[in-house]
C-alpha cells in the first residue's frame, strides 16, 4: 500500500530542466568546452552541487573551476525565470489535490539546497503543496545514494516500501530502487538506462498518470 508519495523536483515537478540546460550552453560556450559540459547533464541531473562538481572535474579535468562555472549557469538560471517566469511540469499542480484526497503524505525530496529550493516553490505557487520538504543539505549523500529517500519516508512517518518516488533522472530512480520504495520515472532524458528499467515500478508520461497507479495499488 501507498501511503506516502516522495517527489523529486527539478525536471519532475518544476520544469527547470530546460531553463538549466540553457545555462550550462551559456557556460560551456563562456568557457570554450565546445559542448562537452552541456554535455555531461544527463549524468549529474538528480546530484547534489557537491557530488556534480566532482563529476564534472572527473570529466573535464581536476583544474576545472565549477564554482566559477556553476556561477555563470545560476546567472542564466535567475535572468531567464525573471523575463519568462516558471512553470511546473504537465500534471501539477493538480496532482497534488488529487492524492491529498486520498489521503497520501506528500513529501518533496530534491538535492538542491534550501536557499534555491523555496523561492523557487513560491515562484510556481506551490509552496504549501507538501507535507514536507528535503533537501540536498540535510543528508551525506546525495542521489543516487538511497540516504535522501530515506529520510524522505521517516519525515513522513512511513515504512520505506509504503512510499512511491516519483523522478525524471536516472540518479534519483537509482536512489528510490536502493532504499526499496516503488519508484515510477518520468524521464527527462530518454531513453532510461537499462539498469534503473530493471528496477523501475513503472514509467509514466506526466504527473497526471500516478492518481491511477496509486488507487489501483491502494485498491481505491
Amino acid at each position: 500500500m501507498i501511503k506516502a508519495v516522495l517527489y523529486d523536483m527539478d525536471g519532475t515537478v518544476l520544469d527547470t530542466m530546460p531553463i538549466y540546460v540553457k545555462g550550462w550552453e551559456r557556460a560551456d560556450r563562456e568557457f570554450g568546452f565546445g559542448g562537452r559540459a552541456a554535455g555531461l547533464i544527463p549524468h549529474i541531473a538528480g546530484m547534489s552541487a557537491v557530488d556534480s562538481g566532482a563529476y564534472a572535474r572527473s570529466q573535464l579535468g581536476e583544474n576545472f573551476d565549477y564554482t566559477a562555472f556553476r556561477k555563470i549557469v545560476e546567472e542564466e538560471f535567475r535572468a531567464i525565470i525573471a523575463r519568462d517566469g516558471l512553470n511546473c511540469k504537465k500534471g501539477a499542480p493538480e496532482i497534488f489535490e488529487t492524492v491529498r484526497k486520498m489521503g497520501i503524505r506528500q513529501i518533496l525530496v530534491t538535492s538542491s539546497a534550501p536557499h534555491a529550493v523555496f523561492p523557487l516553490l513560491e515562484r510556481a505557487e506551490i509552496k504549501n503543496a507538501f507535507d514536507g520538504v528535503i533537501t540536498g543539505d540535510m543528508v551525506a549523500h546525495s542521489k543516487p545514494n538511497p540516504e535522501i529517500f530515506l529520510l524522505g519516508a521517516k519525515t513522513a512517518g512511513v515504512e520505506p516500501a509504503e512510499c512511491m518516488v516519483v523522478e525524471d533522472a536516472a540518479n534519483g530512480a537509482r536512489a528510490g530502487i536502493a532504499a526499496g520504495m516503488k519508484t515510477v520515472m518520468i524521464p527527462e532524458y530518454p531513453p532510461i538506462p537499462a539498469d534503473v528499467m530493471a528496477g523501475l515500478w513503472h514509467e509514466c508520461r506526466d504527473l497526471s498518470e500516478l492518481a491511477g497507479l496509486i488507487k489501483e495499488e491502494n485498491k481505491i
